[in-house]
């Protein structure tokens, strides 16, 4: 298709503006739910608070500041995802790499955050252009310098940042951009640049969030050591709440032990129809003391905390179904109307397009277990390659989403949204597509 043409450069540009255009028109002005919104008039106000990590709501602002409507983030969202199908496509001249590039990113379990304003989608799609890049370079047996270093490293740190929980999957990646700067680098010594690319990482990171935009503090741990205290109560019937919490008259560990569930805190953390949180957490002091009561819990109690921890993980993956709302699509504005007037006009083409999705809400690869799964067989494949620049991208594809989900057995949020492993069903469908490259293209051509 491609090799004997010489506009097949101008055609992937075609392909990748129209795919733009088609995604911020089925989108427009992008789909919104809570924690969006909660960013969103972070954003207008210019202050911010680390209940989410607030480098996506400056960005917003930045755009606002361009534009005074939702457009240029979802734009800025959607341009990260089609450079990076832009550059997987240019760096291989081939009809089926074309297609199969063009299915990934069209792929249910691609569109239906693609366009949902959220950190989850950041993340993903900024990894998949550092991702993108590595490939290209590697494959013209360049190393990563010029425009595209800095290019890498920001990519890099943003979609670290993006996510509290997202710097092992960074620092994976950060292993493989050291190597493609130096690619002699032995391997010891690129963890020892990863290493400290993470540590610069983090230390900046919080320098950004709480000296720079003088972020307020709203101790989200704390609804971890709640969960985790709460489970043993439950399992055990010793209680290790501080004494302090006692002074909000909403908390009430009958009700607490009653409806714990391992799959969520969510709606033991709020009550009411006002949604007031049981406490209300404002200083370092009292997190502190929750923190040394969770520990001993946990040192007291540790199979109780495994087990609480293990069933828990059942229904994050959606091996187990706990009942609750499952988002595995978000194609909707939500609260709507809302205090920001943000609308989203009917219409039919958006309806045929996100049915088409929503009809394969219960197919596998819609459910978290498949892409874990995904991930970790595909790392089977690792040692077959006779491609070394796509064995490289592969290991760093599948490497970092391991990285990035497995240490959530600790900290996972809720079983309520696909979105927390969308990384994962990109890295690992990505991997896939390279695999295949290597199978069918690269033994004909190396």
């Amino acid at each position: 298709m491609f090799s004997g043409s010489k506009y097949h450069r101008l055609l992937i540009l075609i392909t990748c503006i129209g795919g733009f255009v088609f995604n911020f028109a089925f989108a427009y002005p992008g789909f919104i739910a809570v924690d969006g919104f909660d960013q969103y008039q972070q954003a207008l106000a210019n202050q911010y608070n680390d209940w989410h990590a607030p480098i996506m709501a400056y960005v917003w602002h930045c755009c606002l500041l361009l534009h005074s409507t939702t457009a240029l983030m979802l734009g800025f969202q959607l341009a990260l995802l089609w450079t990076s199908i832009y550059v997987l496509l240019s760096t291989i001249i081939n009809r089926y790499w074309y297609l199969g590039v063009l299915l990934f990113a069209f792929a249910p379990f691609v569109q239906n955050f693609a366009g949902f304003l959220v950190k989850d989608a950041h993340m993903a799609f900024s990894w998949l252009l550092v991702v993108a890049i590595l490939f290209r370079r590697q494959i013209m047996g360049k190393r990563l310098s010029g425009f595209a270093l800095p290019a890498c490293v920001l990519l890099l740190l943003y979609g670290s940042w993006v996510r509290i929980n997202a710097w092992p999957g960074a620092f994976v990646l950060s292993v493989f951009v050291a190597r493609a700067i130096w690619p002699k680098i032995a391997l010891k010594r690129a963890f020892i640049c990863a290493m400290a690319f993470t540590i610069v990482s983090l230390i900046t990171q919080n320098l950004f969030s709480y000296h720079y935009l003088k972020c307020d503090k709203t101790y989200p741990q704390a609804k971890l050591f709640l969960h985790d205290i709460t489970g043993i109560y439950a399992q055990t019937g010793k209680a290790y709440y501080p004494s302090f919490l006692f002074q909000s008259p909403l908390f009430d560990t009958a009700v607490l032990r009653k409806a714990y569930h391992p799959a969520t805190f969510d709606h033991l953390w709020v009550r009411g129809n006002d949604e007031k949180l049981i406490y209300d957490f404002d200083n370092d002091s009292e997190v502190n003391i929750l923190k040394q009561a969770w520990l001993q819990a946990i040192i007291q109690h540790p199979f109780a905390y495994i087990h609480n921890r293990f069933n828990g993980l059942l229904y994050y993956l959606k091996l187990k179904e706990s009942g609750k709302p499952y988002y595995a699509y978000y194609f909707n504005i939500a609260p709507q109307p809302n205090i920001m007037g943000i609308t989203q006009a009917p219409s039919g083409f958006r309806n045929v397009f996100s049915n088409g999705i929503i009809m394969q809400k219960n197919m596998p690869y819609m459910r978290p277990w498949f892409w874990v799964l995904a991930n970790v067989l595909l790392l089977g494949f690792l040692g077959k390659f006779r491609n070394t620049a796509a064995a490289h991208t592969y290991a760093a594809l599948l490497f970092s989403a391991l990285a990035y989900i497995l240490p959530t057995f600790l900290i996972f949020p809720c079983d309520s949204d696909f979105r927390y492993f969308y990384y994962n069903a990109i890295a690992a469908t990505l991997a896939f597509l390279i695999l295949l490259l290597d199978r069918f293209y690269f033994t004909e051509t190396t």
